[in-house]
């Protein structure tokens, strides 16, 4: 029988494991950002979010309150990153967006989502997905995501391998590629470099 006592043990290793891993994740942010800026001059960091919930509320605002999750206040579960060589996409740019699922068993439904509808955890993957687009023609009022969403994705290999695709509708066109990761197979620094860091480099440079 688990006792209080053995609960809230279990909460303190388990805080302890996802700062431990959040460090790496934000470790190999930094490092990819330092990379990306020394393939293509100018391709800096753009923003951050949280992905598939709110971000954290303001310090004003009760995060107990009504409609509020307890998800809220672990942004880093599902997050996107994203550089750029501007915050909105021009002819002549590049854009590389990041995301980070920490659980791909994370379903949404009708109200907050809870752990204990998800499939087990051993059965669910990590993963890491890259999408880059490197602008020619565009309309002023689309930003970054709107030109990934055009992508055609029926299959879901449109991303895949890292190669260099090209879409033209007349308004826009630009080059783009992909990686989609999954985070098992990255678990050492030379596996990461291997496995992600050089075939993103790789990619970047093709589309610059």
């Amino acid at each position: 029988m688990t006792t209080a006592k053995d609960a809230l043990t279990e909460v303190r290793l388990a805080y302890r494991l996802v700062h431990e891993y959040q460090r790496t994740i934000l470790d190999l942010t930094a490092h990819l950002g330092r990379r990306l800026a020394d393939a293509r001059p100018g391709l800096t960091f753009q923003r951050w979010r949280p992905l598939r919930h709110a971000p954290p509320p303001p310090p004003e605002v009760d995060p107990s309150g009504e409609g509020r999750w307890a998800w809220e206040l672990l942004p880093g579960h599902h997050v996107e990153v994203l550089w750029g060589t501007g915050a909105q996409p021009a002819p002549g740019a590049l854009g590389v967006r990041m995301h980070h699922l920490a659980d791909d068993g994370f379903q949404l439904g009708s109200g907050e989502p809870r752990p204990a509808d998800f499939p087990p955890a051993a059965a669910c993957m990590t993963s890491l997905t890259f999408r880059a687009v490197a602008v020619r023609r565009v309309e002023a009022h689309l930003g970054w995501d709107d030109l990934i969403a055009m992508v055609p994705n029926a299959d879901g290999t449109a991303w895949d391998e890292g190669r260099v695709h090209r879409f033209d509708s007349g308004a826009n066109a630009f080059w783009y590629g992909g990686l989609n990761i999954d985070a098992v197979t990255i678990a050492s620094a030379d596996l990461a470099e291997a496995r992600l860091v050089s075939p993103l480099l790789k990619l970047v440079r093709g589309l610059a």
